[in-house]
């Protein structure tokens, strides 16, 4: 068992055998990595890997007879995103021995003398297929089964056709040449001489070319009317032939049949010729009237049939004509063919749906429809696998009593022919007599070495091979729950399904207390054209909801209540909903042996791996928490979970997959234990946050020191590193390091949002991007422990306060920047018009603003909107909050820096710019029912969403962060009274 979960590495020998690359080169392969794919472009891409990749090329372009334009884009597929840099770091015999088979192959690579490397790429960079230059071509040698060879070959035939006319004209133009040198009595004349040699040599060569032709035409109509003459006449066969019915040579025949001599009218001196040419005594006889009914009877022969397998091969390949009933009477399932323009018939297919004269077919792409005249039934010989049967049986005599003693053999069931699969993009995979590959990742090997290292020091003492228990036991405990059922392989009912690959994921859990074997079966469902049609994407609970709870935690801790983690296990198989498909799996490598040949899993429930499972556990568990605790989902997120009950019961919960993060009373606690229990699912003991132990939800690390919680990131700060401007790979660590900036950002250090949303905006980056980018990611990793502070609030005189900020036009491509911040905090007057606030931060956002802005206040406007828009949605679900524990609601502040907009939404004021009314005209009305309770014209450098919107901002969220409050002084508000 141990020995069957090793890879097969295969030897140099089997990899380049059949290639003229030298054995003492092969020591720059690495066998190991030799189907790994090669990610482009990649300019730093390893040497070994490189040449390997190079090589694995050679040794398909080698093997295979693909050539000419269909190698030519083969090898832009293969090598897609390639560089010159990268084929420079190929070991140079290799990339020259590439550059060789394609050009022996028929395709042109450019100058021979260019590098092999430049050749190569800019070959891939050409979207048509280079014709080769003729001087080139004619020299060149092609492998035999090319086309370029063929034509080369047809080239030398037709120069070969032209040497003799070619020799005619140089004996005329010699001719010529003779009669034109005449003594001559003057040195002028000497230009009219050759004039007029010139002219005689160019009237000779016409002459004889004209001659060469007429005497090619008459041959032609000679033979012509010879074979007319023999099809018109009886033919009577000739067993014997005498001598004296023997015809006479060919020189007796002529002089004896010769006309009497007449006068040649071209000729001056009336010299008389006779009419027939003379002939060769060496000529051969010609062939007898029995001889040459015979061949003609052979051509007659041959004629005929190619003109019938001409016309069946054309009967064959037509499409059908109107009538299609055959078709349309067809039941579904069936198997037909479909005719395609440029390959003719092509199948057998399935019938999946007709509907009037379309018929629906299973194609290898996807169900096709087609018309029902291009559609034709595949029928199929039942007989041969009998005939088959009977052939086998040898040459021993039977007899009849032997036969009906002997029982009925089983014929096999005809195995359902699969029409040619499409070749997919990319090179595809090496030779099937090369020995087959499975790669282990890095975490599987590392855990299937311990569980030997642990077998043999005695730690673990489960019988049997390392991970044979566990995968047993996996098996049998989805079998057992119904997840899964085994079935034999039937064409008839499977055969117009995709059967997915399965595996066994192992590894060793509770390494740092009591180590176990553990494995899960996963379907491999990548690639699945099925889940197009179906909803795949189960939601997650959103940050701002996170934080939300977080900010309510500390004030709820001090009333009794208790924050908890609940982890499920294995949450996928214990969805309680089936799937609405067919899904069918084959046996796992390491269970193949252990069941009967053409066994697969029938997917009944859903399992990791298949692209809707998430949907299903989400619909499981969040039914479970509506119907058996009694809880709705919130006004904007259904991770967000709130109880309908009464204050003694009460509870919050945000569910994660299989993580849910829950505050609640102990009663609540009680009571989803309990429901737990009655539903069955499995799951891990419930963490509690207290001083000795931390959570970990969602990415984030939660630590309660005193009466707050600390809201820290988990393990990604350690991955950040600095950038080196200097470095080849540098443009894909800048896209690496910013996106891993940018998630902590996200969790707990608002302070980097604008540098790290910037960042994102550059497609190319210069060396001052990567000055930029590098001082950021510096603080980050300075900070790692840096994170969010939650302290205890008065709920009941708690209000939300929203900073809006917007930019104009700051951004590189001139686009503006928008930010806000959320902020649940207690206020305090003061008599110098400034407010102070203590709270704790739900959301923020610092972001691009998609559409055009043409002045400050539709910046301002545009922060303001998306602000007020999540405000509002998160203000819903705390009046429903409040209004379970039984306090009053929460009202609602907007703060902004804009003079402009305040004016606007609070003294009525009028903008110029018509895209801004609908906007503003909804802000106003927000305004007016009492949804946003009051609108505040703050100072500039206290507005703490400026960090948002500006590369240089003020001090106000640093400070914020830092201590939890923060001091605001007013510019402009208005005292409404209150209801």
């Amino acid at each position: 068992m141990a020995s069957s979960s090793r890879r097969v590495v295969p030897t140099l020998e089997a990899l380049l055998g059949t290639t003229n690359i030298k054995p003492r080169e092969w020591h720059h392969i690495d066998p190991e990595i030799w189907e790994d794919n090669v990610e482009a472009p990649d300019d730093e891409v390893g040497i070994t890997t490189a040449t390997t990749y190079i090589a694995r090329a050679i040794a398909d372009y080698t093997d295979r007879p693909t050539a000419d334009e269909e190698l030519f884009w083969e090898f832009r597929q293969d090598f897609e995103g390639w560089t010159e840099a990268m084929f420079l770091r190929a070991q140079p015999i290799y990339t020259k021995e590439l550059k060789r088979i394609l050009r022996f192959k028929g395709v042109y690579t450019g100058r021979i003398n260019m590098a092999p490397s430049e050749s190569l790429a800019r070959l891939l960079r050409m979207e048509e297929y280079l014709e080769w230059p003729q001087d080139v071509f004619q020299s060149a040698v092609f492998d035999t089964r090319s086309a370029a060879h063929m034509l080369q070959e047809r080239a030398l035939r037709q120069q070969r056709s032209e040497g003799s006319v070619q020799s005619t004209d140089r004996r005329l133009s010699s001719q010529a040449q003779s009669r034109t040198q005449t003594p001559v009595r003057t040195r002028g004349r000497d230009v009219d001489s050759r004039q007029t040699r010139d002219q005689d040599q160019t009237h000779a060569r016409v002459q004889g070319r004209q001659e060469t032709v007429e005497e090619e035409q008459q041959i032609q109509d000679q033979l012509a009317k010879t074979i007319e003459k023999a099809q018109n006449q009886p033919i009577r066969s000739q067993p014997i032939e005498t001598t004296e019915s023997a015809p006479q040579p060919a020189y007796q025949r002529v002089q004896s049949q010769q006309p009497p001599l007449t006068y040649n009218n071209f000729d001056r001196f009336r010299e008389y010729t006779p009419a027939y040419p003379r002939i060769s005594m060496d000529s051969p006889p010609s062939p007898s009237i029995t001889h040459r009914a015979e061949a003609i009877q052979k051509a007659m022969r041959a004629l005929r049939k190619a003109a019938a397998e001409h016309a069946v091969s054309n009967a064959l390949g037509t499409r059908n004509g109107p009538t299609t009933d055959g078709v349309l009477s067809l039941p579904l399932q069936s198997e037909v063919m479909v005719w395609r323009e440029k390959n003719g018939w092509q199948g057998p297919y399935r019938v999946i749906d007709m509907k009037d004269h379309d018929v629906t077919v299973d194609m290898i792409n996807g169900p096709t429809t087609f018309r029902s005249t291009v559609v034709k039934p595949y029928y199929r010989d039942l007989t041969t696998a009998i005939d088959g049967a009977d052939q086998g049986t040898g040459g021993s005599p039977t007899t009849d009593e032997a036969i009906a003693d002997e029982p009925p053999l089983p014929v096999p069931p005809a195995e359902a022919t699969q029409a040619a699969q499409p070749r997919k993009r990319g090179r595809p995979p090496g030779s099937k007599n090369k020995p087959k590959v499975q790669y282990l990742s890095k975490k599987e090997e590392d855990d299937y070495a311990l569980a030997v290292k642990l077998r043999n020091d005695g730690v673990i003492n489960v019988p049997g091979a390392p991970f044979e228990a566990s995968d047993q036991k996996e098996i049998d405990d989805l079998v057992g729950r119904g997840v899964f059922s085994f079935e034999l392989f039937d064409p008839t009912l499977h055969g117009g399904y995709r059967i997915f690959k399965s595996r066994m994921v192992r590894e060793v859990k509770g390494k740092t207390m009591v180590p176990y074997e553990k494995s899960r079966l996963v379907v491999q469902g990548y690639n699945d054209e099925g889940k197009h049609e179906i909803l795949t994407q189960s939601p997650t609970i959103q940050r701002a909801s996170q934080r939300l709870i977080l900010a309510l935690a500390p004030a709820l801790l001090d009333e009794g209540m208790v924050v908890e983690l609940r982890d499920i296990t294995q949450a996928y198989p214990q969805a309680q909903t089936e799937l609405f498909r067919t899904v069918l799996a084959h046996l796992p490598k390491e269970l193949i042996t252990k069941y009967p040949k053409g066994t697969i899993i029938r997917v009944i429930k859903p399992l990791y791996g298949i692209a809707e499972a998430g949907v299903h556990w989400f619909a499981t568990y969040q039914g479970h928490h509506c119907k058996e605790l009694d809880m709705a989902t919130s006004t904007y997120d259904p991770c967000l979970l709130i109880t309908n009950g009464r204050r003694e019961a009460f509870g919050i919960v945000g569910l994660q997959t299989d993580d849910t993060l829950a505050i609640g009373t102990p009663a609540f606690s009680g009571a989803e234990d309990a429901a737990l229990q009655k539903a069955n699912f499995r799951a891990k003991p419930k963490e509690r946050l207290s001083k000795e132990v931390s959570l970990e939800f969602n990415g984030c690390t939660l630590t309660l020191r005193g009466d707050t919680i600390l809201l820290t990131q988990k393990g990604q700060g350690a991955k950040i590193e600095i950038i080196d401007p200097k470095a080849a790979n540098r443009a894909q660590k800048y896209m690496e390091q910013r996106a891993r900036g940018a998630y902590i950002a996200s969790i707990c250090q608002p302070e980097a949002s604008f540098d790290l949303s910037a960042a994102a905006q550059i497609q190319q980056p210069k060396d001052t991007e990567y000055v930029k980018l590098n001082r950021r990611l510096q603080w980050q990793s300075e900070s790692i422990q840096r994170g969010l502070r939650y302290v205890p609030l008065d709920l009941a005189t708690a209000k939300l306060v929203v900073f809006t900020d917007g930019s104009f036009a700051n951004n590189q491509d001139l686009s503006s920047q928008l930010g806000y911040l959320l902020i649940l905090a207690n206020e305090s007057s003061r008599q110098d018009s400034t407010f102070d606030i203590r709270g704790n931060v739900i959301h923020w956002s610092s972001t691009k603003c998609k559409r055009v802005t043409r002045s400050v206040l539709a910046s301002e406007t545009y922060g303001m909107v998306s602000g007020v828009d999540i405000a509002i949605a998160i203000l819903t679900t705390l009046k429903i909050i409040t209004g379970r524990l039984g306090l009053p609601p929460i009202p609602l502040i907007v703060c902004t820096d804009s003079y402009s907009l305040y004016e606007c939404l609070v003294k009525l004021g009028t903008t110029a710019e018509k895209r801004l009314m609908i906007d503003i005209m909804a802000l106003r009305q927000s305004y007016e029912r009492r949804e946003i309770t009051e609108i505040r014209w703050i100072n500039g450098e206290d507005n703490p969403a400026d960090a948002f919107t500006k590369a240089t901002p003020n001090r106000a969220l640093e400070r914020f962060i830092e201590s939890n409050k923060l001091s605001i002084r007013v510019e402009g508000s208005v005292q409404r009274p209150t209801e």
